[in-house]
């Protein structure tokens, strides 16, 4: 005979407290709000690490003591471009890095994606995807209705 499946007590209220819209600020797993973005850079065996003051650390993950990794080509931050965030008065806000582990996607919070070269730290490229950035490019060239634009 099949055991009947436990259901608890409150499930109605959980789900129906579930956040329904495709973006929400606050994390229902952790206690308290997400503060900071610590990537795992599986091939230079290195993890990226920011917060909201925007600077981005390297750090070498254990037994190695959790210093600035050897194997990258630059000796102190003042070397690399990862004061970008910082500079800008934003943060990251997820980190990615390319298959091969030589580049590091940062998504900011002003809306900015920048690529760094991972073992320089020199900012490779910007993509601004903020919503300025697009109605002065719709100014220039109609590329959507207004009707769909708005």
């Amino acid at each position: 005979m099949l055991a009947k499946k436990k259901i608890p007590e409150f499930e109605r209220v959980y789900l129906d407290n579930l956040p329904s819209a495709s973006m929400y600020e606050r994390s229902y797993v952790h206690r308290d709000a997400i503060t900071h973005v610590i990537q795992l850079n599986l091939v230079y065996k290195a993890v990226v690490y920011s917060d909201k003051s925007g600077m981005i650390e390297y750090w070498t993950r254990p037994p190695h003591e959790y210093k600035f990794p050897k194997n990258v080509n630059c000796e102190y931050k003042t070397d690399t471009d990862l004061y970008e965030f910082a500079k800008g008065k934003a943060y990251p806000t997820s980190i990615y890095f390319s298959p091969d582990g030589k580049k590091i996607v940062a998504t900011g919070s002003d809306r900015k994606d920048r690529i760094f070269r991972f073992l320089t730290g020199k900012l490779m490229r910007v993509f601004d995807k903020s919503l300025s950035m697009f109605t002065e490019l719709l100014q220039m060239r109609q590329q959507l209705p207004d009707m769909e634009f708005g």
